[in-house]
């Protein structure tokens, strides 16, 4: 019996790795974003990051103020 299980465990592994993966979408950005949210440059503080996580403008931080034109984000 344990080795029935273990079969069945090996061949679940397996066919989970064969699953074919998930296309990456396509980033988009919002048409009009918001006033506040506005693209800015510079390296993200720890403070920037709260703000990020919080839904609020962040003031420095190029990738972060990027993230937060998309449509995904809003």
């Amino acid at each position: 019996m344990k080795r029935s299980h273990a079969l069945l465990l090996l061949a679940f592994a397996f066919l989970a790795g064969c699953a074919s993966k998930p296309k990456a979408s396509k980033v988009q950005y919002l048409d009009d974003p918001p006033p506040e949210f506005e693209e800015v440059g510079g390296e993200a503080s720890v403070n920037d990051i709260a703000l990020f996580l919080a839904g609020k403008p962040v003031r420095r931080g190029a990738i972060l103020s990027k993230l937060q034109l998309t449509v995904d984000y809003q």
